[in-house]
């Protein structure tokens, strides 16, 4: 709520009582942080398939047995390895509603499987793992299988390493964890209105090489990120963020752009009981020409 020209904030589990969950709003507006924004009004949302009905139908067992196949298909190449598997699924649903007469709604189902194990020969521990999500079921696991075998054949000759300068081969897992971290934080709106990201003040500038390319792109059909509008209602969009190595673009939700004098990309993420802050959905990297191999 904004009261008073604050921000107060309460949250909680239980529905049989919504007066004391304004209740708790109103007291905590007075020490709340200064509303820069105005909330949405009702508007048009982008149409994204983020739901199937097929997700729900998939049987527990079904499930549990995938898990048992994808192990035994590992082991059946590594009869060695320690492995674990795991097969989940949900579906649920948001509604945002506000006082300036802004509604919405949606549906999102979700399905992931994953597999991780571990090698151990004499003093040598190996690593591998690889997963895949969708809101759709994933019913076909191979290419999992195959993606983790590739790496215990990458791994079977272990190569001396000296001091220098090498060549580095990241997956994309590797590009999100080593790379992608750090540029999330970087075009967050938060982080920039605050002045705490290295890219404050050099939008537009040549820093990256210019054949990187990335976007933020929340319409994307069926990937568990997406979804029509973020946590206050403002419609999901594509928003490039480095362009041929230039600073495009920052994530912002109402607030921080408010401050920063710019508009919300849809950006606004509200975790159980806290503020809206901007934060990534879909990042998309555009394609080089060199194959993996």
């Amino acid at each position: 709520i904004v009261k008073d020209g604050k921000i107060g904030l309460s949250g909680t589990t239980r529905l049989d009582n919504p007066q004391s969950l304004v209740d708790m709003a109103v007291e905590t507006a007075q020490f709340g942080a200064v509303a820069k924004f105005t909330l949405p009004a009702a508007q048009e949302y982008p149409q994204i398939d983020i739901y199937d009905d097929d997700v729900e139908s998939v049987a527990i067992e079904d499930m549990v047995e995938m898990g048992h196949s994808l192990i035994d298909k590992l082991r059946s190449h590594t009869p060695e390895l320690v492995c674990e598997a795991g097969v989940t699924k949900s579906v649920g649903t948001v509604h945002i509603l506000n006082s300036r007469g802004g509604e919405a709604s949606y549906r999102k189902s979700h399905f992931s499987i994953s597999i991780e194990g571990t090698l151990i020969r004499d003093t040598d521990m190996l690593f591998v793992g690889e997963s895949n999500s969708s809101c759709r079921p994933i019913r076909e696991f191979q290419e999992i299988a195959d993606a983790v075998i590739e790496q215990l054949e990458l791994a079977k000759r272990t190569a001396l390493v000296g001091t220098g300068k090498l060549p580095v081969i990241l997956t994309p897992k590797g590009v999100a964890s080593a790379l992608l971290s750090p540029l999330a934080l970087a075009v967050n709106g938060k982080m920039v209105v605050e002045g705490a990201s290295p890219l404050v003040g050099r939008r537009g500038e040549l820093i990256f090489d210019e054949r990187i390319s990335i976007w933020d792109d929340a319409t994307q059909n069926y990937r568990p990120a997406s979804r029509p509008f973020d946590d206050e209602g403002v419609p999901s969009q594509r928003t490039a963020l480095i362009e041929g190595g230039v600073v495009a673009n920052f994530l912002y939700d109402l607030q921080t752009a408010a401050i920063a004098g710019a508009t919300s990309t849809g950006s606004g993420n509200r975790s159980r009981g806290g503020m809206p802050t901007p934060s990534v959905s879909v990042l998309v990297i555009e394609e080089g020409d060199t194959s993996f191999k």
